[in-house]
């Protein structure tokens, strides 16, 4: 079941995550219209994992080896003494993640980053 709907606004996802840089966000999101919705309830999924007080940042990382290639990356901050992080982001990946990111390999990934 998804929770993902069209009315996600480019507000709720800065609601939802730590950004450091807010405007390239929000452009990003608007060249990738139905971008918007996955965040926000990859925000939500990742809360049901990991606990909804685990900070997950959002960054436009670009790929040095491929010329004007950048992906948004949800990242989870968790600390480098956390139990159970690579199961528990198994567990994202097998419940939701692998399926519900069809259409947008390319522009958005989740991952874990230790803090």
């Amino acid at each position: 079941m998804t929770t993902r709907t069209r009315t996600s606004t480019i507000g709720e996802v800065r609601e939802r995550y730590q950004i450091d840089e807010p405007q390239a966000v929000a452009r990003y999101l608007r060249r990738h219209p139905g971008l918007a919705p996955l965040v926000v309830e990859a925000r939500q999924r990742i809360a049901a994992v990991f606990g909804a007080e685990t900070p997950v940042a959002l960054s436009i990382i670009a790929d040095p080896e491929i010329e004007h290639f950048s992906q948004l990356w949800a990242l989870i901050l968790v600390a480098p003494n956390t139990a159970g992080v690579s199961e528990k982001l198994e567990a994202l990946d097998r419940t939701w993640w692998l399926a519900a990111q069809r259409g947008f390999t390319d522009v958005f990934a989740v991952d874990t980053e230790f803090v």
